[in-house]
């Protein structure tokens, strides 16, 4: 390895140092240094060689030595760089945040300086009271301040009355307490009546209002009561035999009336959907349009349908 490889510009720099500094210490001390040596003193020369070859191990051994700590400085420095970038990269990422953080409530909400600006009042001097000189004017102001006053008088009489000692209330005796009780009774007992009266009139409420709104579907069976007039009456029967006379009769007859009659079909119609009955009940015989009204027929007949006072229909 040592043969293989460059002799460094440096070798040998400390030893000449050393030997410096030793000769002039044997100087300062006063001692001269004496060496002899001889061409053909093959000793001497092989210990110089080997004394260089030493130093030059050495300083190799120191120089790896250096090399290593240099290295292992280069990468704590490099090592320092790198946490000082990614501490300053946190830093610059914290204050950008923050900087947005702030822009951001800026625009979402107003500033406390404006509000501060907004709720600052304006103090002037102090100027001359303007007052009316009308009647009206005048007098209202007085009895505003009379009324004012008689009000902080009023306001003085009732904080002294209760800043006073609360009065003691005696024990009740048991016929008192007896009385009380029969009181709270009679009072509780009105209560609650007017209380189920309120109820009762609430439920007929919504009774009639849930039958307004309430949609009927299906075949339904009315009862519908008229009044008739009684025949026998007089005073029915004179309206009913009033006759009004044409005014002229015409000579001719039409032809219309010298046609022979032909008697109109019998046209039945359904008592429950209105329509064209096509059907008879065999037991009943009421005419009825389709099977619906038959099942609403067949309910009829069974009683299976009540009678609404309120609405005066069956349902």
């Amino acid at each position: 390895m040592l043969n293989g490889r460059s002799r460094r510009q440096n070798a040998g720099n400390r030893l000449r140092e050393l030997l410096e500094q030793e000769h002039v210490r044997l100087q300062a001390e006063g001692i001269e240094e004496t060496t002899e040596k001889d061409d053909g003193d093959l000793d001497y020369v092989e210990e110089d060689v080997e004394d260089v070859a030493i130093s030059d191990t050495s300083s190799e051994g120191e120089t790896d030595d250096e090399n290593a700590i240099n290295e292992e400085a280069e990468k704590e420095i490099s090592r320092q760089e790198k946490l000082e970038k990614r501490r300053s990269a946190r830093l610059t990422q914290n204050k950008t945040e923050r900087t947005l953080k702030k822009l951001l409530t800026k625009r979402t909400k107003p500033s406390e300086k404006a509000s501060v600006k907004r709720a600052r009042k304006i103090y002037e001097p102090e100027a001359a009271i303007r007052s009316s000189t009308r009647t009206h004017t005048v007098s209202f102001k007085q009895s505003v301040e009379e009324k004012l006053q008689r009000d902080r008088y009023r306001r003085r009489q009732g904080m002294g009355q209760h800043a006073g000692p609360r009065a003691k209330h005696s024990a009740m005796t048991q016929q008192q307490r007896l009385e009380e009780a029969s009181r709270t009774e009679a009072a509780n007992i009105s209560s609650l009546r007017h209380y189920v009266l309120r109820e009762e009139e609430r439920r007929l409420r919504m009774r009639r209002n849930a039958t307004r709104s309430r949609a009927l579907h299906g075949p339904i069976l009315r009862f519908v009561s008229r009044q008739f007039q009684d025949r026998n009456d007089p005073k029915t029967a004179h309206e009913q035999s009033l006759y009004l006379a044409p005014d002229t009769y015409p000579l001719i007859e039409p032809w219309q009336s010298q046609l022979p009659t032909v008697p109109d079909p019998s046209m039945n119609t359904c008592v429950f959907t209105g329509l064209r009955a096509r059907y008879i009940d065999p037991k009943t015989g009421i005419s009825f349009a389709n099977t619906e009204a038959y099942e609403a027929l067949r309910k009829a007949c069974a009683n299976e349908y009540t009678w609404s006072s309120l609405l005066g229909i069956y349902y």
